[in-house]
């Protein structure tokens, strides 16, 4: 639930809890009241960050199979200086 609330751009968990039933019905057949879901969150909170750890170590651009970094905006900008 807290990475779909992220990705739909809702920030307050209470509207979140109200936006569920209304625009996502029986996508969660569970929801549980504000408390509930802080604890549930707050519990998850190392599983997520190993998941985020995980997809961002996958990635191609994670790595440096993605290219050359980009040089500083100055030498970029300007390859021959005077």
């Amino acid at each position: 639930m807290a990475v779909a609330q992220v990705l739909l751009g809702i920030r307050s968990e209470a509207r979140w809890l109200r936006f569920l039933p209304r625009h996502l019905p029986g996508a969660f057949p569970y929801l549980p009241h504000q408390s509930g879901s802080n604890k549930r969150l707050r519990a998850a909170l190392p599983l997520l960050k190993k998941a985020i750890r995980l997809i961002a170590s996958d990635t191609a651009c994670g790595t440096t199979t993605c290219g050359s970094p980009t040089p500083p905006r100055s030498s970029a900008a300007d390859p021959d200086p005077p």
